[in-house]
């Protein structure tokens, strides 16, 4: 169906080309990807705890995907490359998960290392080990196999809505970001004598928002604003006249900025200065013209007072969190070590999904102590590598060639003049990644929601704010 076509409900209120998937109406999903992405949002800020939680986004999501697999590909991406791509990676992430819980005889389990080590344990015992499954401990790769439901929902239905539907996901991704920033400046203030976080082991005065770690919440506020602030950027057409558009803009702008000194996560800070960077390219890119002064001055006034808020409560307490950063990133370097050591032990099998507390275990040195329990390696690119060897570098391989084939076509589709703005699921990407350096951030249902669904605006090519032409 092309735009001339479109019925008249879509015309009032949807963006009719090119997602209208059925004859009857518009595209599935409208409200149901921003509405269960905002469900993400605000319960699946933790990947330990919150498990009543995570359970019900996990459970939406089953019924989202049932749902979905009765529907096409938006026409924009049905037979293109970005599709196939995906379509590979998701087949060999479904045969990775199949392999891990197949049984293997004996001989075979005990060859790949460390499992000849438990078998030896084992057999002192008296227990000669059968028939075992490639993963370790099979039952706790079921659990983690959970993980997956999330993104894999928001993907799915993100593939198959109309193009409005992003728009729409992209407001409520900013909304809740703005939410979680009030909510965490009211955890600042509450302190430990008024907890107001979500999360048992969350530290009680953390701007943590919705989740369990105040450094995810820096990550989904860098983000949003990766996507929300280029958006509010009009796209540059001639005849356009200049107007009040920066003020709007630059309030956005600065309620992010106060959003990333509340915080107070080092981590967050340093992604912003990227996300900044990348605003200002757009706004030097762009001719801008007005949005309406009320809207401007409302959002003026919410900045400023945002701004105090981080003026009020952010110098001593970055002076403060520096120390605890400090000690976090020596506690980090010893975790990465003795993880690598691991990788080096366990390849080319892994030890299999989720099963890194199990093995961590056994590369501990007794004789250094960490301040916490070490649920994760805070490095997810060296704990995905641990968990699946050879088969997590494929995965990565064919996730990398999927991001490649998206930029190139989504440049190559781009406006003359105006490539700069598709570049934003782009840098959501990179921001998710580059933390996963250092921590674990896309093993919450939140932010792996956040990154399926700039994967599929990448693929698809969409620009919040562009003016469509096709």
């Amino acid at each position: 169906m092309d735009a001339t076509s479109a019925p008249q409900g879509a015309a009032a209120g949807e963006d009719s080309a090119p997602g209208d998937l059925s004859p009857g109406g518009p595209a599935p999903f409208g409200l149901a990807l921003p509405g269960y992405l905002g469900l993400c949002l605000v319960l699946g800020g933790a990947s330990g705890d919150g498990p009543i939680l995570n359970g019900v986004v996990q459970l939406a999501g089953v019924a989202l995907l049932w749902r979905a697999s009765g529907h096409a590909a938006a026409p924009d991406l049905a037979g293109t490359a970005v599709l196939r791509a995906l379509r590979y990676l998701l087949l060999a992430l479904a045969a990775w998960i199949v392999l891990q819980l197949v049984p293997l005889p004996a001989g075979l389990w005990t060859a790949l290392e460390p499992r000849g080590t438990i078998a030896a344990q084992m057999a002192l015992l008296g227990n000669v080990p059968g028939w075992r499954p490639l993963a370790i401990e099979w039952e706790r790769t079921l659990v983690s196999m959970t993980g997956f439901i999330p993104p894999l929902a928001v993907a799915a239905m993100a593939v198959r809505a109309e193009r409005a539907a992003l728009g729409r996901a992209v407001a409520v991704l900013a909304a809740v970001a703005v939410a979680a920033l009030l909510l965490g400046a009211a955890q600042v203030i509450a302190g430990s004598q008024h907890d107001l976080t979500f999360y048992r082991h969350t530290v009680a005065g953390a701007p943590a928002g919705f989740f369990a770690n105040y450094n995810h919440a820096a990550t989904l506020l860098c983000a949003a604003a990766a996507l929300a602030i280029p958006g509010a950027v009009p796209q540059r057409r001639p005849g356009d006249q200049p107007g009040f558009a920066w003020l709007g803009w630059l309030a956005l702008a600065a309620l992010f900025v106060a959003g990333a000194l509340l915080n107070r996560s080092l981590a967050g800070l340093g992604l912003g200065l990227a996300v900044a960077a990348y605003c200002a390219l757009v706004l030097v890119n762009r001719k801008l013209t007005g949005i309406g002064r009320r809207v401007a001055a409302g959002a003026a006034l919410l900045a400023t007072a945002a701004a105090g808020l981080a003026i009020w409560f952010a110098p001593r307490s970055l002076a403060d969190q520096f120390l605890v950063e400090n000690a976090s990133v020596q506690s980090r370097g010893y975790l990465w070590a003795q993880t690598w050591q691991a990788v080096g032990d366990s390849f080319p099998a892994g030890v299999g999904l989720g099963n890194f507390r199990w093995v961590f275990p056994r590369y501990e040195d007794l004789q250094v102590t960490l301040a916490n329990y070490a649920n994760h390696a805070h490095n997810d690119w060296l704990e995905f590598l641990l968990e699946g060897g050879l088969f997590a570098l494929v995965l990565l391989a064919l996730l990398g060639w999927l991001i490649a084939a998206a930029a190139r076509a989504a440049l190559a589709g781009a406006p003359a003049g105006e490539p700069v703005r598709r570049l934003a699921p782009f840098v959501v990407l990179a921001i998710l990644m580059a933390h996963s350096v250092v921590d674990y951030p896309l093993r919450t249902a939140a932010l792996a929601a956040v990154g399926a669904l700039a994967l599929v605006m990448a693929m698809r090519g969409y620009a919040l704010g562009e003016r469509r032409t096709d």
